[in-house]
């Protein structure tokens, strides 16, 4: 029997069976993606009168796939948040892509993009997964830009490429910082309580709550209650009127602290040097001196030594002697500033045996001033300060 003619009878038709040759043609685009494979019915018919034909014949054309697909990602742009004290390691951020190909058409490989030496990510090349590969610093760098690509295995191969941005968290791994590394003030002791001495100032790289400072004496040392500090200013100030006859000077220790979860806190030194008013009379040794002198003596000679001390320090503590009562007629010379009394005319028992003095009135002079009465000789008066006697 001879075939005359061959042809397709299935619904869908995509090919072409050519009459006496048999041959099968593609007649439209064929897709992988959306047909993998064809099964034709095939209707073989003679050329007899009447035409005999058989449709029992089945045809398999299968499509075999070629890299006509580029990788396509899903969910872009890709956005992540890591905090700073994560592990070397830690899975950040799946990127992901697809492709419609098939085998190495559609096997993708996943790679960084606008990365140097030393950047912090990495990327597993066959999963997507963006990983830390170095530790990272938020006070450092806190935000990365850098882009990701997607290529198949195709022959030529395929690509694309998304954005990723990944943002570095804050946590609380700064300890806040002085300004410097001690400080030191001054005050008169005189001042009013509350009054300002010093300022401390910090600062805290990190941020948020992590990163506001408060300072403290908690924990440190605020002179035994003599000093308050302002918590946000950092303003040191007196808390009561100081006296540096008893305390010259303060060692004081703040901190600094910020409010992270535990909280970090350092520790400053602060010196406060307490300066002196004219607050202390001076005072003599005793109030009283019972001094004995041969009759006789030579003139000039140095019967006594009159001495005051004076708590105050510097100017203020300078002490210069007068004699104010007593000395009539002038018996006795006073130096003004050793205190050294000695005798200025001949000294005759039987006229006069004693020489009481009366305590004397206050002396006009600003500084505070204190009379001592002698036995055996005149009434003197000291006074500190640097004033000239009147």
């Amino acid at each position: 029997m001879r075939v005359l003619c061959v042809s397709c009878v299935c619904c869908v038709c995509i090919t072409r069976v050519l009459c006496h040759t048999g041959a099968l043609d593609v007649v439209s685009p064929l897709d992988y993606e959306v047909s993998k494979e064809f099964t034709l019915r095939i209707r073989a018919q003679d050329g007899g009168r009447p035409p005999l034909s058989n449709i029992s014949g089945l045809v398999t054309v299968q499509v075999l796939d070629v890299n006509d697909n580029a990788p396509i990602f899903v969910s872009t742009p890709f956005q992540a948040t890591v905090l700073e004290n994560v592990p070397v390691g830690y899975s950040v951020i799946h990127v992901q892509a697809i492709d419609a190909d098939s085998g190495d058409n559609g096997r993708l490989v996943y790679t960084l993009l606008e990365t140097g030496a030393g950047f912090p990510f990495a990327i597993n090349n066959s999963t997507g997964w963006i990983v830390v590969a170095s530790e990272l610093d938020r006070e450092a760098v806190d935000f990365y830009s850098f882009g990701v690509e997607a290529q198949d295995q195709g022959s030529p191969p395929m690509a694309s490429s998304a954005s990723v941005s990944i943002l570095v968290s804050d946590v609380n791994d700064n300890a806040p910082q002085f300004l410097r590394d001690s400080y030191q003030g001054s005050v008169y002791e005189d001042v009013p309580a509350f009054t300002s001495v010093l300022q401390v100032s910090a600062t805290d790289r990190d941020s948020g709550l992590n990163g506001r400072v408060f300072y403290t004496f908690q924990g440190g040392d605020d002179g035994d209650g003599d000093f308050i500090i302002e918590s946000t200013s950092g303003i040191v100030r007196t808390l009561r009127r100081l006296d540096r006859e008893n305390v010259p000077l303060y060692s004081l220790r703040a901190f600094a602290v910020d409010k992270g979860v535990p909280a970090k806190r350092t520790p400053v030194e602060i010196q406060v040097t307490v300066l002196d008013v004219n607050d202390n009379p001076p005072v003599f040794e005793r109030d009283e001196f019972d001094i004995f002198v041969e009759e006789n003596s030579p003139i000039g000679l140095v019967v006594a030594r009159i001495t005051a001390t004076d708590p105050d320090e510097g100017t203020n503590a300078q002490i210069m002697y007068q004699i104010v009562e007593g000395n009539i007629p002038e018996v006795f010379q006073l130096d003004i500033f050793s205190g050294e009394l000695t005798a200025l005319a001949d000294l005759d028992y039987e006229s006069k045996m004693e020489a009481v003095g009366g305590p004397s009135t206050p002396f006009a002079f600003p500084p505070p001033a204190t009379a001592l009465e002698c036995l055996g000789g005149p009434v003197t008066q000291c006074w500190g300060g640097s004033g000239p006697c009147s």
